[in-house]
């Protein structure tokens, strides 16, 4: 048969246990049930078991009816003395509850900071990321046209290949050689200045052997000289 609270003095001691150990949880719930339940069965003379949730639910009861400023129906059995005390415990414990909520909230809103700036350190990180991996494309292209331009820098017959296409048939035979002749001309530049590049490299590679040969022979004089006096 469950337990019907039948005091304000039995309410009073839930108040008093749920003031000192503050329960947070299921187990703690349980604990008071079990203090409650030898306290109890040694006042009455009978066994009393209370669970956590009955102990739980019974407090809730309490708490509204408190909200409520329902007096009549917290005194029920009792003395004005043990329904003010009823009272200041019940106000105790909506207090620590409430900074309880407020600490939850403080706890959660600081989470939901953090995860934010983690958030933002990301999307800046990636933002910065994207920014060089966009700045190394555009440097890719632009070395890329300027390969193309070298290799393609053909003005000249691109205006004879544009006069060809506008004219069509009546620009004739004549027009498409000049262009042809223009193309070869072009091709035949970019072919001597690529062997001239190559010559210079070429004698510059050549002078920078010289160069190492006379500061060999060089160090080598050096080394040679003191056996050359001692002599």
């Amino acid at each position: 048969m469950p337990f019907r609270w039948p005091t304000v003095i039995t309410d009073m001691a839930l108040c008093r246990e749920v003031v000192a150990k503050r329960p947070q949880n299921p187990k703690a719930w349980d604990e008071i049930g079990e203090i409650l339940g030898h306290i109890f069965t040694q006042s009455t003379g009978k066994a009393v078991s209370l669970s956590g949730r009955a102990c739980r639910e019974r407090l809730d009861g309490l708490q509204a009816k408190f909200k409520r400023e329902d007096r009549k129906s917290l005194k029920r059995s009792g003395s004005e003395e043990a329904y003010d005390l009823l009272a200041q415990l019940l106000t105790d414990i909506c207090s620590y509850q409430r900074d309880v909520n407020e600490s939850k909230a403080a706890d959660q809103k600081k989470k939901e900071k953090e995860k934010d700036n983690v958030r933002k350190g990301l999307d800046m990180r990636e933002a910065a990321m994207q920014s060089s991996r966009d700045k190394r494309q555009r440097q890719d292209l632009d070395s890329d046209s300027e390969l193309d331009t070298e290799e393609d820098n053909e003005p000249e017959a691109k205006k004879s290949k544009a006069a060809v296409e506008g004219k069509g048939e009546r620009v004739g035979r004549n027009n498409m050689l000049e262009f042809l002749q223009a193309k070869e001309e072009n091709k035949h530049e970019r072919q001597v200045k690529k062997q001239s590049l190559q010559t210079e490299r070429l004698q510059l590679e050549k002078r920078k052997l010289e160069l190492e040969e006379k500061k060999w022979e060089f160090m080598m004089a050096r080394l040679q000289k003191p056996k050359v006096d001692e002599q």
